[in-house]
């Protein structure tokens, strides 16, 4: 018999956390193809087409973000410092609306991982109802960026003092935030030009092997609440394969970047393990799968071939990276070596 301990977590943590999702997601994805097949189907011109189309990818990419903010927040409500929800799904539902797990001010640097969440959300709805210049937009994911890694920084401080980095501290922090950028850059490049559900698929397994790797490098919580993003990028990608056209463009990406890279530098502060690799091996997925998108589709095309393709080369980093995690659980489990 299934251990209740390892029961509750999974459903807290994951299957209510994509339910949710779903429930956000699934109606978006029904107006954007209905809003398509509308366009489609009248005698308009082409550009009112492209219009509707363009306003429907929007209401998408800000659907999608919403879903995403909401799994994180309710798992982190269910699984966190202030978990005490009471049983039965009603009774969860109305505590987790309450708000009364959210603390605030924040006060330690675990803390601040809901109000990252709660951020990334906020930048990923101003990315889909607004179309800044490329500069403006980089601007706004460095800053974004930056916030999140400063709020673990200053969280982390709070019960001991917040001092000034050392060296050591601002190239830490400056590596990872310049490791977000180019994730975020490469992902949002393939996002914007490929629809169906390859790149849903490519960016759930990016957060779905961190999760594993933080949990099999003992660095419990961030796994989870790593696992429940990825339970809401699975409701994306249930969505992408039941309307393989639909595009979820790059201002979604902004929670799973700004979130993923907060919780690598937090398990780097507070955890164990080798955070590092994780961010390394997330990097290089993302831009294995920028640089392996044009070749793909000059060789295989577009179509189903080349989805598979583009998700089997992105994908070859983080399995090497669970395969060495794997191996060194159980090494250190059996007591033949460790972190």
């Amino acid at each position: 018999m299934i251990s209740p301990h390892v029961v509750k977590p999974m459903v807290d943590g994951v299957l209510l956390p994509a339910l949710l999702a779903l429930a956000v997601i699934l109606p978006v994805a029904w107006l954007r193809v209905r809003g398509g097949k509308s366009a489609s189907s009248g005698t308009s011109a082409a550009p009112e087409v492209a219009t509707v189309a363009g306003r429907s990818d929007a209401i998408l990419s800000l659907g999608l973000s919403v879903a995403l903010g909401a799994s994180v927040l309710l798992a982190y409500a269910l699984l966190g410092p202030s978990a005490g929800a009471p049983e039965g799904l009603g009774a969860k539902i109305g505590w987790w609306v309450s708000l009364k797990w959210l603390p605030m001010p924040p006060e330690r640097a675990q803390h601040w991982l809901p109000v990252i969440a709660l951020m990334g959300l906020v930048v990923g709805v101003i990315g889909a109802l607004w179309n800044p210049s490329e500069r403006v937009r980089w601007t706004l994911r460095t800053l974004a960026l930056l916030a999140a890694l400063t709020g673990v920084y200053v969280g982390s401080g709070l019960s001991r003092g917040v001092s000034v980095p050392t060296f050591g501290q601002a190239a830490e922090a400056l590596a990872l935030l310049a490791g977000g950028m180019i994730a975020w850059a490469a992902m949002a490049s393939v996002t914007q030009r490929r629809a169906g559900a390859a790149p849903v698929v490519i960016v759930w397994g990016l957060v779905a092997s961190a999760a594993l790797m933080m949990v099999l490098s003992r660095n419990l919580f961030q796994g989870q609440l790593a696992g429940a993003l990825a339970a809401g990028l699975g409701a994306a990608v249930v969505a992408s394969l039941i309307r393989p056209r639909l595009v979820f463009g790059g201002p979604a990406l902004a929670l799973p970047v700004l979130f993923v890279t907060s919780l690598v530098y937090f398990a780097n502060r507070y955890g164990e393990g080798v955070p590092w690799f994780v961010a390394l091996l997330l990097l290089g997925g993302a831009v294995t799968m920028a640089l392996a998108e044009p070749v793909v589709n000059r060789f295989l095309g577009p179509g189903l071939k080349g989805s598979v393709a583009l998700v089997v080369a992105s994908a070859l980093g983080p399995i090497a990276g669970m395969a060495i995690m794997g191996i060194r659980y159980a090494q250190s489990a059996g007591g033949s070596g460790g972190y």
